[in-house]
């Protein structure tokens, strides 16, 4: 059995064996009311009202030093502490999924690595690897879902968008063979041509001719001219002008 022994000082020593008690209560640096505490356990009792120390009712050897100032030069308890880095891993985890997202899962993410990392380094000085794994699960949760969310978004959003470009570039190609269209009835009646007659693109086109530049499809279509009585047309489908 291994026991804590309270110093004069008011600080917890050990745990240590029966054998090291009984050496230090041979050396003067305990007495019968000095409190111990069986390992595991929170109660103390005085050493003289333990069984395994009943038989150390003797007094102890003359001259020896008293407990309170021998004793302290013995090692103190270290108690384990909570790593600061494993609490805010999980504060930050919890408010991820919550409402920051990214905002505090990257951050929970990187305390929750650094925190274990510290323990494993610490020899048992350090507690919180629990904690700190449950912020690094929040923390991968979160940005999970946003990974998610934002993919989720762009399959709404970008064929929607590639439909309205579409709706975009051939309005703006109808517009073209409506202008095309207005040349070349201009053309016709200036010029007495039958409904037979095809123009060409130099008589349509030029500073003092009925349009100023060569009108383009933004798809890349080519655009035909036509007889005076057909409508021009666009080489890409769904390009026409209507009926």
């Amino acid at each position: 059995m291994n026991y804590l022994m309270r110093g004069g000082d008011g600080k917890a020593y050990g745990p240590v064996p029966a054998e090291t008690v009984r050496a230090w209560f041979r050396e003067g640096r305990a007495n019968l009311q000095t409190q111990l505490s069986p390992e595991g356990m929170e109660t103390w009792w005085p050493l003289g009202e333990i069984p395994e120390f009943t038989d150390l009712a003797a007094p102890p050897p003359a001259g020896a030093p008293p407990f309170q100032a021998a004793f302290p030069a013995a090692s103190p308890v270290a108690f384990p502490q909570t790593c600061g880095l494993a609490t805010a891993s999980l504060v930050l985890g919890i408010l991820s999924p919550l409402r920051f997202g990214p905002l505090t899962g990257i951050p929970a993410i990187i305390c929750g690595h650094q925190a274990r990392g510290k323990i494993q380094r610490s020899n048992g000085a350090l507690t919180g690897d629990g904690m700190a794994l449950a912020g690094l699960i929040l923390g991968y949760i979160s940005l999970v879902f946003i990974i998610f969310y934002i993919g989720l978004m762009a399959a709404i959003a970008v064929p929607n968008f590639v439909q309205a470009r579409n709706i975009s570039q051939r309005s703006a190609c109808v517009n073209n063979l409506r202008l095309i269209d207005g040349a070349k009835e201009q053309w016709a009646l200036e010029n007495n041509a039958r409904p037979e007659s095809l123009p060409t693109w130099s008589q349509l086109v030029g500073p003092d001719k009925y349009l100023k530049i060569t009108p383009t499809c933004k798809t890349g279509g080519v655009y035909s001219l036509n007889r005076v009585d057909t409508p021009p047309a666009c080489t890409k489908p769904g390009h026409m002008l209507p009926q």
